[in-house]
């Protein structure tokens, strides 16, 4: 029996702790508190409690059982009758776990005396065993001796110790409530109480918060709270003498004091998760602000009602939040507005009522901006006409003031606009009106006639002004492009060639000022500045580069190659990465020893190539007697040149004993014996007393290089002498090419000044996020999909580098088992960066700037301990937090945690790998109200704590349901508050982000305070690089129109057509600006807004690659522009622009999907007015009179095709950005690669083309000519004789071509598809006529023919080896680029056989 009870507690605990796979890393994922259910309101006391017994279970069951038990009593205090989702569950299992029945057994009650006995002594013996006092003085010794690494394990520690222990404490404490006060004092002596009272005291700095430790400002582990600028901010909402006294019932946290946020929670009755969330935020604001202009902000005016109460004594509620004896801002005020809202948005009848019928966001925010506003009395006057339900809305512009833009953007876009206009007009007139007058004078009697000729002519005509637009803008983009300096690095060699003007470009763009810099500058000492250029390059250049190999671009020896060194002042020259020097120093010596010539001669030569030259001279400088021969004219007598590459071999030999490794006798002997071999070879150069080496006393005291820079100089000595390959490819990979070209790039392009990071904006990136996977688990990655491919296979295929590259990394064989691969989560999650990169450029930044010294080697020390330190520094990392924070809501999250889903446990995991990362989330919890079941909805906001479980920072209960409107714009506007800082970017779950565009986010942020025009900016649009293009040549293509609308086309928008609207995730918003004018979802250019565009930063994107997924998200693009073209907004747009910009407007928004359709339509018209023309003979009559009036007009009238061929022109704009960003080379080799694919198609069509007419004929369908099958066959055969005799006949006596054969088919195949749709359209009625077997035959012949037009030609060409490869290198010319080997992808069937 007890074995079957044992058994039943291990099954409730595990059932209770929930041990499951966490996502794909085999670890649990929480334990007894992860479970306490949501409607337990106060539970967070409840999961520390559990926390603490499940981390103490295995030292003393018997405490955990007594925490257990006390968990269950304040369960119960909370929820007596079960009533809350999971609550009868979990306090069942948790009853079942503590064994509370067989505590009672007996009848008696729990002897809580010996509990708390039992506890005290526990505290005293967790104390002593985890030593805390020793381990706070160890802290503060690392803290002053700045040993990072070590002080973030002793803090890490140290937080736990005394969470467990503040437990402890406060558990006895509510047992002492239980018992007599004598019997607690006799229980618990005085001396304990204080020790226990003191430890508590020390765990201020584990209470939850969010940036800033608002409620624990004397904690001395954040260094946040010691910025002056914060300090400053937290000062000026103290609670000032004059305020009237807060009540004696409201409570303020013990380490900090009462301010101004305090009274306005206690008068109005705000939430205090809500109040604590302001709180940080107007500190964080006011902190930033006052970095930047060095004084804190001033207060604003406080409302009537406020003053009246701040004449009192003592602080009393507001009468406006007042209500049956309770004191709510939420009920009194949010809650009637919410009302409101929700009942127009039901009434809306889901977005197809007209807008005067109901009241959106628009019109609520537009009537707060108005004076009618103040109709609404104070409080709420709730029988005023705006709280009807509903109400008829009034129109009422209190937006659109004000959008004319500046007299020099007018002239702008007015000029750009007059010449697409002139273009357009003249077109018109010398090849429209050219021939319409002798058309309509011959033929104005044959309206048909006139309609097939002037028909296109029209549609042409309405649809032209997109293809000049198009034109002019790729033209005025491309320059303005060109002037900003795109392209000008455009492949690996330029990084190479340019790269020592690399470090000064950094200096004068990403880095802050520098005196030292001026001086030498102003000076003209060039050397010692370019060294100063590079020593501060440096660690930001070799940070970068190391991003790359933990992203498994570049491999272990590319990174050795890539790495600078960090020219710390041992040499007076600067020291480039290998890659520049590899093989130099073997070419040089080559040159050498085939020297003729005078020694002049040799260097100008070696000069020839700068980074030669380089490698040289960083070589001589080693040994000064080289340096003499050469200042002496007299290396040619003094060294033998072709005795060099023995010298190189022996001094390699010595380097290499050197280098690495650690001081033994036996290394040391290698080493004296290596060298005296080097001296044999150079003895002629070297004066050295002989007897010393005949005794073996020569080189005997050598002194081992221990000393960490020295170490680094042999390391490279010993790889210039040994790396005989030419770097010139590197890096190999394409995308990390790509990312060095475009951020060496951009150091020369146009961007403001960076200021440094304690004074720049601060900002957040907000994420929403539904459902989607996180995390792939192992399970997904092996799962073979219909053709037998594993998502792991076909990511190893396509990414072959990054995949070796990756098993490199963590140290794992090619045939490693796949289940050794993601053994440690440390593996995968490394991949999961994303905008991190934020913070970790900011860290670093901040570390290098903390010291402003002008001392060079201060500065040079600083700059090398970047490489180890700056991650670990509290300064840096609170400089960051203070910057920057990740918001990521997750709408649902707590849903998916309460079931259990594996992507909670991800977020969770996500959670605790980052610190900074911030997960916002509505939670549903259910009540009773009234005895009738309820749910209350919550907007919370959590981080992961010190236990890796979720931590509550703040908790704000909604009015209602937050979803009214749209999923993801209500996710976003519920998260909002719980951003920071001057600006917010938004970004999505399909983007990337990369470290070296991260440390130019500063830069982007100053934009905000330069005017672009007439306004400030209020959204900074940046470019996107869309990174799935490699897998297939439609996602190229796709990938390569995305681009030039993200960078060609938003450049124009912007500049000069003013006109360029939010259009996507990768936008940088002014914050303030938009939550005090309705949200990030408002039209800012309506509210004085200016939207802005720049192209030295970008980020990553994914896009859909298969063209099911590109054709859904072509619908979903215009599917949005028609709605917005029904909105309100477009609506005053179009009362407010002028005409030239709302020209601008119309072919950017639903023009281009207008003339798009136009030029659909255009062809059919075409095609079925050339049938006419041919059919009725008129056609023929025209051209023959043509012929005899030599009328030009009228052979132009019946040739206007030509006029189809201008659509071509819509391409430009892809052309000239490839020709600017990428070269001209680069556009040709695209276009001739294009070309060879079309050739190729066409060619395999036209042999078996004319499979299609038998097709046709034996198409007849046998089930329903089963009794006439002799017949049949006769039938198919005499009309296949008949058929080709036709052919053969027409070919051979008249001018009909097997090309005009072919010409015809292919004319009526589109029509044939038009008959079908039509048939399809009008099912009832071809029904009724009896047609619809005869359509649904023609429909299944039709498909057929279409599949062996289409496929068939590949198929029989796919028979020859040698074309088979070349399809196959065409349409995956992208992936072979990257050396893929996609012959294994389309084995399928057993993909890793060959693995």
């Amino acid at each position: 029996m007890a074995r079957a009870e044992a058994n039943w507690e291990r099954l409730v605990r595990a059932a209770l702790r929930g041990e499951r796979l966490a996502g794909v890393y085999g670890q649990p994922v929480t334990g007894i508190a992860g479970n306490v259910p949501s409607s337990l309101g106060n539970n967070v006391h409840i999961e520390e409690v559990l926390r603490a017994a499940d981390e103490i279970q295995d030292e003393d069951p018997t405490v955990a059982r007594i925490l257990c038990e006390h968990a269950y009593s304040l369960a119960q205090n909370l929820d007596p009758n079960s009533e809350g989702r999971g609550v009868l569950q979990f306090k069942t299992g948790l009853m079942s776990v503590i064994r509370q029945k067989l505590a009672k057994r007996d009848g008696g009650a729990i002897d809580r005396s010996q509990d708390i006995a039992k506890l005290q002594e526990f505290y005293k013996l967790y104390r002593e065993k985890h030593k805390v006092d020793e381990l706070i003085e160890d802290e503060m010794k690392l803290r002053e001796s700045a040993v990072y690494k070590e002080l973030e394990r002793k803090t890490l520690k140290r937080k736990k110790v005394l969470a467990t222990l503040k437990v402890l404490w406060s558990v006895i404490e509510d047992l002492t409530k239980e018992i007599s006060p004598e019997d607690a004092k006799k229980l618990i002596s005085e001396e304990m109480k204080k020790v226990m009272q003191k430890d508590a005291a020390r765990t201020e700095d584990v209470v939850p918060y969010n940036i800033i430790p608002l409620d624990a400002l004397s904690s001395t582990t954040n260094a946040i709270v010691t910025f002056p600028e914060v300090r400053a901010a937290i000062s000026t909402l103290q609670y000032h003498r004059d305020f009237p006294r807060l009540p004696g019932t409201f409570s303020v946290p013990d380490a900090r004091n009462s301010d101004m946020l305090d009274l306005l929670q206690c008068v109005f009755g705000f939430q205090e998760g809500n109040v604590k969330n302001q709180r940080e935020h107007v500190v964080h604001l006011l902190a930033n602000e006052q970095s930047r202009v060095g004084k804190p902000s001033g207060n604003e005016p406080l409302a009537r009602e406020l003053e009246e109460i701040l004449r009192k004594q003592t602080a009393e509620p507001a009468e406006s939040c007042r209500s049956n004896g309770t004191v709510s801002f939420l009920e009194n005020v949010i809650s009637p507005l919410y009302d409101i809202i929700a009942a127009e948005a039901a009434n809306n009848k889901n977005g197809r009522a007209p807008h005067s019928a109901w009241r959106n966001y628009d019109d609520f925010n537009e009537f707060f901006w108005s004076l009618k506003c103040f109709h609404l009395g104070w409080p709420w006057k709730l029988e005023n006409p705006f709280f009807s339900k509903p109400s008829k809305k009034k129109e009422n512009n209190y937006v659109g003031r004000g959008m004319h833009e500046s007299p020099l953007d007018y002239i702008k876009y007015v000029a750009f606009w007059i010449a697409i206009l002139g273009a357009k007009f003249s077109f018109t007139y010398f090849l429209q009106e050219s021939f319409s007058f002798s058309v309509s004078t011959i033929y104005n009697h044959n309206a048909i006639t006139i309609l097939s000729l002037w028909a296109p002519v029209v549609s042409i005509y309405l649809l032209d002004i997109h293809v000049f637009y198009t034109v002019l803008s790729a033209i005025y983009g491309f320059l303005l492009g060109a002037r900003d300096r795109l392209g000008e690095i455009s492949s690996v060699e330029a990084v190479h060639r340019f790269f020592e003007k690399f470090p000064g470009a950094f200096m004068d763009k990403l880095h802050v000022a520098v005196p030292k810099r001026k001086q030498l500058l102003s000076s003209g000492q060039l050397t010692e500045l370019n060294k100063f250029d590079a020593s501060r390059f440096a660690p930001f250049w070799n940070e970068i580069v190391r991003n790359l190999r933990e992203e498994d671009y570049i491999n272990n020896a590319e990174l050795e190659l890539l790495l600078m060194p960090k020219n710390d002042g041992v040499l007076p020259i600067v020291q480039w990465p290998l890659f520049l020097l590899a093989s130099k120093v073997f070419v040089a010596k080559d040159m050498a020893a085939e020297l003729k010539d005078s020694q002049e001669e040799l260097w100008l030569r070696i000069s020839k190539d700068e980074y030669m030259q380089f490698a040289v001279v960083e070589v001589e400088r080693i040994y000064v007697g080289i340096r003499e021969s050469i200042s002496k004219k007299n290396i040619q007598r003094d060294l033998h040149f072709a005795k060099l590459h023995i010298v190189i071999a022996k001094l390699v030999a010595v380097l290499g004993i050197l280098r690495g490794t650690t001081e033994s006798s036996d290394l040391k002997k290698g080493a004296v014996n290596a060298i005296q071999d080097l001296y044999e070879v150079v003895r002629e150069v070297f004066s050295v007393d002989m007897r010393a080496r005949a005794e073996g006393r020569l080189f005997n005291n050598l002194m081992w290089p221990n000393d960490p820079g020295l170490k680094d100089l042999i390391k490279r000595l010993y790889s210039l002498l040994t790396v005989k390959e030419s770097a010139v490819n590197v890096p190999k990979n394409l995308e990390a090419r790509r990312r060095l070209q475009f951020f060496t790039n951009s150091l020369f392009m146009q961007m403001p000044v960076a200021r440094p990071a304690s004074e720049m904006f601060s900002f957040s990136v907000f994420t929403p996020y539904y459902s989607e996977i996180v995390l792939y688990s192992m399970a997904e990655l092996l799962k073979k999909n219909e053709d037998g491919i594993t998502t792991l296979f076909y990511l190893q295929k396509i990414y072959p580098d990054e995949w070796k590259n990756f098993l490199t990394r963590i140290n794992r064989d090619e045939n490693a088992a796949d289940s050794e691969l993601f053994g440690n989560p440390n593996d995968i999650l490394e991949l999961l960066r994303g905008m991190m990169y934020y913070r970790k450029a900011l860290m670093l930044q901040s570390y290098l700037e903390r010291t402003r010294s002008e001392d060079l080697e201060s500065t040079f020390a600083l700059a090398g301990s970047a490489d180890t330190h700056f991650e670990l520094s509290p300064e840096a990392r609170a400089q960051a937090d203070l910057k920057f924070t990740y918001v990521v809501t997750c709408q649902i999250y707590g849903k998916q945690k309460g079931e259990g889903k594996l992507e909670a446990a991800d977020i969770a995991l996500l959670m605790q790998r980052n610190e900074a990362l911030r997960v916002a989330f509505i939670d549903e919890v259910e009540s009773v109200k009234n005895g009738k079941p309820s749910i209350d909805y919550y907007s919370k906001l959590v981080k992961a704590d010190i236990h890796w479980n979720d931590k509550e920072i703040y908790s704000i209960k909604l009015p209602g349901n937050p979803k009214l409107g749209e999923g993801k714009p209500e996710n976003q506007n519920h998260a909002i508050i719980f951003t920071r800082g001057n600006a917010v970017q938004t970004i999505d779950m399909n983007q990337d982000n990369y470290f070296e565009e991260a440390l130019k986010m500063r830069n982007l942020l100053e934009e905000f305070s330069l005017k672009r025009g007439k306004y400030y900016p209020s959204i900074l649009g940046v470019r996107e690089h869309v990174f799935t293009g490699s897998v297939s040549s439609l996602a190229s293509f796709m990938s390569n129109q995305e681009t030039s609308f993200v960078t060609l086309g938003q450049r124009i928008l912007a500049n000069p057509l003013k006109v360029r609207m939010h259009y996507g995730h990768p936008d940088v918003f002014d914050r303030i600006f938009h939550i005090t004018r309705g949200g990030i979802r408002f039209n800012s250019t309506l509210r004085q807004g200016s939207i802005t565009h720049h192209e030295y930063i970008q980020v990553g994107k994914g896009r859909d690659v298969g063209l099911n997924q590109i054709a859904v998200f072509e619908g979903k693009v215009a599917g949005g522009n028609g709605e917005q073209v029904l909105s309100r907004d477009i609506y005053r747009l179009g009362q407010l622009f002028d005409f030239f910009r709302m020209l601008s407007f119309y072919v950017s928004t639903v023009g281009f999907y207008f003339c798009t359709m136009l030029t659909v339509l255009t062809v059919y018209i075409f095609l079925y007015g050339k049938t006419y023309l041919a059919l009725s003979g008129v056609g023929e009559s025209i051209q023959n009179r043509a012929d005899i009036l030599q009328n030009t007009a009228l052979n132009a009238a019946l040739n206007t095709q030509f006029l189809f061929q201008i659509g071509v022109f819509t391409a430009v704009p892809m052309v000239l950005g490839f020709i600017l960003e990428s070269g001209v080379l680069t556009m040709i080799k695209i276009i001739v690669v294009n070309s060879l694919a079309l050739q190729v198609y066409w060619i395999s069509w036209a042999v078996l083309g004319g499979l299609l007419v038998l097709l046709l004929v034996f198409g007849l369908n046998p089930k329903a000519m089963v009794h006439f099958q002799l017949f049949l066959r006769l039938v198919k055969s005499i009309a296949l004789l008949m058929v080709l005799a036709g052919l053969i006949v027409a070919i051979v006596f008249t001018k009909l071509s097997v090309t005009d054969v072919f010409a015809s088919i292919l004319a009526f195949v589109p029509t044939g598809w038009g008959i079908l749709s039509i048939a399809v359209a009008w099912r009832p009625i071809v029904k009724k006529l009896g047609l619809w077997k005869t359509m649904r035959s023609l429909a299944r012949l039709y498909d057929a023919g279409m599949g062996m037009i289409i496929f068939v030609p590949i198929a029989i060409c796919s028979w020859f080896p040698f074309i088979s490869t070349f399809q196959t290198r065409l349409l995956f010319n992208q992936a072979f680029s990257r050396g893929l080997e996609i012959s294994l992808i389309l084995a399928g069937n057993n993909p890793n056989a060959g693995m």
